[in-house]
């Protein structure tokens, strides 16, 4: 016996779309996924990073890098890298990649 609209479970065809739309939903879900975290799913790369840098600086310069970097949506360290990179790479010292 099968329902109308004002019933429960609705038409046959009606679960049909549903069914459709619930699994193209998950189908895009799984995709979005995939795209924004598979690269991070790969076997880990070796470190390269392993240098470390301490600077002292004043408490407000701080806080005005952090915003900075909060801005640019970067960690304050991704940030004053990548001042540094591209300082170094503008008087010379190094060189940019091709």
């Amino acid at each position: 016996m099968q329902r109308g609209a004002a019933g429960h479970g609705g038409t046959n065809s009606e679960r049909g779309r549903s069914e459709k739309f619930h699994r193209y939903l998950i189908a895009s879900c799984v995709d979005r996924v995939h795209t924004l975290y598979w690269p991070t799913m790969r076997a880990e790369r070796p470190r390269v990073k392993t240098a470390d840098v301490n600077i002292r600086i004043t408490p407000k310069l701080k806080e005005a890098a952090r915003k900075a970097a909060q801005l640019d949506q970067r960690t304050l360290s991704s940030l004053i890298e990548r001042l540094l990179t591209e300082h170094c790479q503008k008087v010379g010292t190094l060189k940019r990649r091709p």
